[in-house]
């Protein structure tokens, strides 16, 4: 007994190690002083983990744990589940005094969602026994034992039922259910009458409910059994939460899932509802059912007899909650999501029944409105987003540009341009601007000081640079063609161009010679203006180089 105790604690430690250690340097990371109290109180709810050996790694590292932070934690982690009664409870007082006359709750919530004769051992409000509990008591919680119940307490990863207690002219509802030392205490309130010691009660679980979780429960069992076929033997379970219709499934993995290998496991979990597969569970020694390969559960305590659930012949596991009959009962399973939660540990999250067709049913609603928005067809909205984005890149670097064209400033262009033959010539380099902001930026110049003629140059994060060149109307009239001036730079960087004679654009693949082709083009222009006729003669023909 005692080796099996150390091979418990030391199987929770390993498991829990990995994100103690994630907490500790992610913290450390964010420049805290202290561990967070709270994600340390979900490491020992979630694993069994202790604050203890979390505040001696933290300490390694020069920090310290938030023991407030993990006891506000804990009070409303009590407040919310009825722990706190809970922890007056189980101390050496109403709980011990009745453990001396009632040593165990004869569960029946396998066979029956509800339970009559059902007799009231044990009455506990705050930290008193008592017999009696009348409508003002009403006004506390309260804790009801029975000497057998129906209701499943929170145990396994699965939470407990609700559902009430209910005898002529009493009712006392059920709003959690929690297990310890054999005991199943009802946790409460007295909604009607008066509810007393010997009491006999028809005990009701919310059968909506617990079939929620059944669903959820059993599918987690499908889960497990897809995990292993499409990731491998390897693959084990490293904890578990199942509540109504929603389940949280972590296991041992060091990368992230493919969606490919999400798809695959939702297919093979929801082909195995389809085949409808019989449920069944038996009570054996513990060690026929190792013989028979059943799974057992990471943290779980087995005793020497064990309860081993089989969905068809495919999967057999050891588990004392509660599940359905059939595979085709879960209905429809979909996962929501799937993310790392510590060094080499996955968790998936996922829907059964009805909350699984209700998500399906937002994201068709979601995506009907986004194909309606982008005026497409649903099956469509992935290549026009794409497509949005695209445009939404290229305009990103176009602003970019004009911003670096804005800042060039055309009265100052205008005021620095070399004047030949009385035209205003501009050719100078604008690094990081595109093809349509020096284009803009020609035209403006063409407005603001015409005649002119104007070459912008522009390297390309590719190693490659376009050179735009625009003349004003005056200049293409007397023969000049900026053709011929942008092909004329560009042949000095090995490249070419083409366009119109107002306006056109080449490019070059050595960027290494910009400075002397743009050298080039100010001679060329120069050259041109100096024998170009006098603006009132005849167009002539255009002048080459």
């Amino acid at each position: 007994a005692l080796r099996n105790e150390e091979a418990q604690f030391f199987e929770i430690i390993n498991a829990g190690m990995p994100r103690a250690e994630k907490l500790i340097a992610d913290s450390a990371a964010r420049g805290a002083r202290a561990v967070p109290g709270r994600e340390a109180f979900d490491l020992l709810q979630t694993y069994g983990f202790p604050p203890e050996l979390i505040e001696t790694l933290a300490v390694e590292q020069g920090l310290g744990l938030d023991w407030e932070g993990f006891r506000q934690a804990q009070r409303r982690h009590e407040e919310a589940s009825g722990a706190g009664r809970r922890t007056a409870v189980f101390k050496e007082g109403p709980l011990h005094e009745l453990k001396k006359t009632v040593h165990e709750t004869q569960f029946a919530g396998y066979e029956a969602d509800a339970v009559d004769g059902a007799v009231v051992v044990g009455l506990i409000v705050g930290d008193q026994l008592s017999y009696l509990l009348d409508e003002i008591d009403g006004k506390q919680p309260a804790v009801v034992v029975l000497d057998k119940t129906p209701f499943y307490g929170e145990m396994g990863g699965q939470v407990g039922d609700t559902g009430e207690l209910v005898a002529p002219g009493v009712r006392f509802e059920v709003t959690d259910t929690q297990v310890e030392d054999g005991l199943i205490l009802h946790i409460g309130y007295l909604r009607e009458g008066k509810l007393g010691y010997r009491d006999t009660v028809w005990a009701r679980v919310n059968a909506e409910r617990r079939q929620a979780i059944r669903r959820a429960h059993s599918a987690t069992h499908l889960l497990h059994y897809a995990l292993r076929k499409h990731l491998g033997p390897h693959t084990q379970q490293k904890g578990s939460k199942v509540e109504p219709d929603a389940l949280r499934f972590d296991f041992n993995c060091d990368t992230a899932l493919e969606p490919d290998q999400i798809e695959a496991l939702e297919r093979e979990v929801n082909a195995r509802v389809l085949e409808a597969a019989p449920i069944q569970w038996m009570l054996m020694p513990k060690e026929e059912a190792q013989k028979l390969g059943a799974m057992m559960l990471f943290g779980e305590k087995y005793p020497d007899v064990v309860r081993v659930v089989s969905a068809g012949d495919f999967s057999r596991e050891l588990c004392g909650g509660t599940h359905l009959t059939n595979t085709a009962q879960v209905g429809l399973f979909k996962i929501v999501a799937e993310e790392s939660v510590a060094k080499g540990i996955r968790r998936i999250t996922a829907l059964t029944g009805m909350a699984a067709f209700e998500h399906i049913r937002q994201m068709e609603k979601a995506l009907s409105q986004a194909a309606l928005v982008l005026r497409t067809a649903p099956e469509a909205v992935p290549e026009r987003v794409e497509a949005l984005l695209q445009e939404v890149r290229q305009l990103k670097r176009q602003a970019a540009a004009a911003s670096k064209t804005e800042g060039v400033g055309v009265e100052r262009l205008v005021a620095q341009a070399a004047e030949v033959a009385g035209v205003k010539v501009i050719v100078t380099q604008l690094p990081g601007a595109t093809p349509q902001a020096m284009r803009e930026l020609i035209d403006q110049l063409r407005r603001k000081a015409s005649p002119v003629a104007v070459l912008l140059a522009s390297k390309e994060n590719e190693g490659r640079v376009t050179l735009v060149a625009g003349l004003s109307r005056d200049l293409t009239d007397r023969g000049l063609d900026a053709v011929q001036w942008a092909r004329a730079a560009a042949a000095v960087m090995g490249g070419g161009g083409g366009g119109r004679a107002d306006l056109a654009q080449a490019g070059g693949k050595q960027p290494e010679k910009l400075a002397e082709a743009l050298e080039t083009a100010r001679t060329a222009i120069r050259d041109w203006l100096e024998r170009l006729p006098a603006a009132s003669s005849p167009a002539s023909q255009p002048l080459a180089n």
